[in-house]
């Protein structure tokens, strides 16, 4: 996640205001990953505390604090004698936890334009602006994607403060400038502050899936039945008669399940009867009465 502005804040003494040796103000930090920054102009404090813990100076007159408590607590510093004070602070989220700030950098001159150049070593990285001038002035004009966070205008012959981020996704050198509508002494001062390193993995689940088949076969079964055929031949006399009779019966298939049985019957019968009749020509045994005889007689089945 990239780093984030979280909050603002400033505080000076110079509009009805008197010098003191110390002054307060209030601040809220949110977010995770947090880091405070506060810068003074004209004043270099001795101790500066945010909720009682102790910042850390760097080089020039700023002053951080890795991780500070979240919600709003007190901002108090400390100087040496009395002074006029004029004060900033900013706040950020999603800073690296273990090296929250990067190259620091400062220049200063008499005029009415600024252009400081800042190397960037993170990809993911806030620059902080903090220019301290002197002499009457009417504002400032900043650079493209330069967001004014604190602006306390110089009045009195006392000094104004102006701080200014911006998020940068890039390394490399960055070129910070504002321009002042009259020629003041200034003298400013560039911060880096890390985001926190991200790192994105990707997990591939691959899954195979087996189907089985199963076949199974059925098994047909078939009985014939077979009946004899008789026939028979009767000779008789005085007539003949043929008589045939037939029969025939099929059962057909029983299917079931996975089991089919075809049962077939085939019962024919014939039956021959012959009869045969002789009768005697005429002359032969004239004069008596006629008769009649069985000549032959057969049976066949």
């Amino acid at each position: 996640m990239s780093i984030v502005v979280d909050a603002n804040s400033q505080k000076d003494t110079q509009t009805g205001g008197s010098s003191t040796t110390t002054i307060s103000w209030l601040h809220t930090c949110s977010g995770t990953n947090r880091l405070l920054v506060v810068s003074f102009t004209a004043v270099t404090p001795s101790t500066v505390t945010y909720d009682g813990v102790s910042m850390t100076k760097l080089t020039n007159n700023i002053w951080i604090l890795n991780n500070p408590a979240s919600g709003e607590h007190t901002i108090l510093a400390t100087n040496a004698g009395p002074a006029f004070w004029t004060c900033g602070a900013i706040s950020f989220s999603n800073v690296d936890p273990s090296n929250p700030t990067g190259n620091e950098v400062s220049s200063g001159g008499t005029g009415d334009s600024i252009s400081t150049n800042i190397s960037v070593d993170s990809a993911d990285a806030a620059v902080v602006m903090a220019i301290g001038y002197f002499t009457i002035n009417t504002g400032f004009n900043l650079g493209s994607g330069q967001v004014e966070q604190v602006s306390i205008f110089q009045q009195d012959n006392e000094t104004g403060l102006n701080m200014n981020t911006e998020i940068f996704t890039g390394s490399g050198t960055k070129t910070q400038t504002a321009t002042m509508n009259d020629s003041v002494v200034w003298n400013d001062i560039l911060l880096e502050i890390n985001g926190t390193t991200t790192s994105t993995s990707t997990t591939t689940t691959t899954s195979t899936t087996t189907s089985t088949t199963s076949t199974s076969s059925s098994t047909t079964t078939t009985s014939s039945s077979t009946t004899t055929t008789s026939s028979s031949t009767t000779t008789t006399s005085s007539s003949t008669t043929s008589t045939i009779s037939s029969s025939s019966s099929t059962s057909t298939t029983t299917t079931s399940s996975s089991t089919t049985t075809t049962s077939s019957s085939t019962s024919t019968s014939t039956s021959t009867s012959t009869s045969t009749t002789t009768t005697l020509p005429s002359g032969l045994g004239e004069g008596k009465e006629d008769k009649s005889y069985v000549t032959d007689s057969k049976s066949t089945f």
